[in-house]
């Protein structure tokens, strides 16, 4: 039966360089500084602004990169359900290409891959994700995990896991506590990021939080 470290190869280490913008006037700086904290479809930003103004152009920074697209061998990369416009200006800057299919060197992906995802790879692809990350990335799924390691080695070993609750399972314990303690509180989403969906509150009755759904 064959095993991955049969066909298992060795990927050659490139490090990528941050981006480094071209040199600009004070009023340009200025115009960067505004712009660069406003996130653009298609990861527009000031850097493509000032590029196309010919200030100057994104450094090729990889000497490996450089054989490759003289072979005719361009690295490419995908965005899949994110914008990330960093990242694109970081892949840009280092020499790769921007794709939409599946034969990629690196995709960068705002959910995570289902199990044929992984399976699917070949040696030289790399992805943002790895298999089982949702155990710890999913709010809900991360609790469950530090209750069991505090069930196995005790509360003083795990100390840092302030009182939690999983709704809707937990509601009433919820409400228990709600009463009894009063306090401030954060309601957040099981699987979202970014701030996405947070509540912080005081008075539960404000919030129009529903305990009959997952918070």
């Amino acid at each position: 039966q064959a095993s991955l470290a049969d066909r298992l190869l060795e990927a050659p280490l490139v490090r990528f360089a941050p981006v480094k913008l071209p040199k600009a006037s004070s009023k340009d700086s200025k115009e960067l500084a505004k712009d660069s904290t406003a996130l653009r479809p298609l990861g527009y930003s000031a850097a493509d602004k000032l590029r196309r103004r010919g200030l100057g152009a994104f450094v090729l920074s990889s000497p490996a990169w450089r054989i490759a697209m003289s072979g005719g061998q361009v690295p490419t990369f995908r965005l899949e359900h994110a914008s990330a416009p960093i990242v694109r200006e970081t892949c840009v800057a280092n020499g790769l290409q921007q794709i939409t299919h599946q034969d990629f060197c690196l995709l960068w992906s705002g959910l995570g891959l289902r199990d044929n995802g992984f399976r699917d790879l070949h040696e030289f692809q790399r992805v943002n994700h790895f298999p089982g990350s949702t155990e710890l990335t999913r709010k809900d799924s991360m609790f469950e995990n530090l209750s069991n390691m505090v069930l196995e080695f005790g509360d003083e070993a795990i100390d840092f896991i302030p009182e939690t609750f999983v709704l809707p399972e937990q509601a009433d314990a919820f409400l228990d506590a709600y009463r009894e303690t009063g306090g401030l509180w954060i309601a957040k989403p099981n699987n979202a990021a970014c701030g996405n969906g947070i509540i912080i509150f005081r008075n539960l009755a404000s919030t129009g939080l529903s305990l009959s759904g997952p918070a």
